[in-house]
């Protein structure tokens, strides 16, 4: 059986394991019990700038970005055939697609887990920040994909820290493990380790949010598909109320 690492705490590898296992094999590996909070992947979108507020959509977008569903032709995300198009109007400040969890969500304890297939031409900036719902002020990460290739992490408790960088062309599948225990946060990036649980924020606000954007600097699009983001309740949680009953 594939137990967790320690009480209440689960990183990334264990979650990837569990959750590219098959059905039968993943219940018998003793998959660890998940909700969904976002999962967009945008086939359901139609074509053209992206709505607002609906389900799939981010609750807002600014001005100063463009953000269209396309016909995506880069075999190597990991869509069908749809993602999200991410520009920029050449203004001097930076812009994004926010999107909130449903009915306002915003764990505060066990994992939450946030993926993406980025595919970014150098020239782009791009920008992911993860944040609480409904506004900016808790830092959990700040992800930036420069145009250039290196990839930079920022949070509350770090100033900026060096990922590695990325080939032109190539499509990065990201994950980041927020341990909302004990806050901390693990990067993977196409499956390799590139941060291993590091501090993050400490204060009171959960995670509730992820921002798409890009920067100023940015001279092309960034595409992004798969966008999802799962919660693994604490352990503790499930303890209670469904055992054997006693004689």
């Amino acid at each position: 059986m594939i137990m967790p690492i320690r009480a209440l705490r689960w990183c990334a590898s264990l979650i990837a394991i569990c959750a590219f296992l098959p059905g039968p094999e993943r219940a018998h590996a003793g998959a660890l019990p998940s909700f969904t909070l976002l999962n967009t992947t945008f086939e359901g979108q139609s074509l053209g700038p992206i709505g607002t507020g609906g389900p799939g959509q981010p609750v807002s977008v600014s001005s100063v970005i463009t953000a269209t569903v396309v016909e995506q032709t880069f075999p190597a995300l990991r869509g069908i055939n749809r993602a999200l198009e991410i520009g920029h109007d050449a203004s001097s400040v930076a812009g994004f697609a926010v999107f909130e969890f449903p009915g306002d969500a915003e764990p505060g304890d066990g994992n939450v887990v946030v993926e993406a297939a980025i595919f970014q031409p150098f020239g782009a900036r791009f920008l992911l920040y993860v944040r609480e719902n409904g506004g900016a002020a808790a830092n959990w990460g700040s992800l930036t994909i420069s145009e250039v290739g290196n990839l930079v992490w920022n949070d509350a408790s770090t100033a900026s820290t060096s990922l590695g960088s990325y080939a032109d062309g190539e499509t990065l599948d990201l994950a980041l493990n927020f341990d909302l225990d004990a806050r901390t946060v693990e990067i993977i990036v196409d499956g390799v380790i590139v941060r291993p649980a590091s501090p993050t924020y400490s204060g009171a606000l959960g995670v509730g949010a992820v921002y798409l954007g890009v920067d100023r600097t940015t001279t092309g699009p960034t595409y992004v598909d798969n966008l999802r983001v799962t919660y693994f309740p604490p352990v503790d949680l499930f303890a209670d109320g469904f055992e054997t009953p006693a004689p």
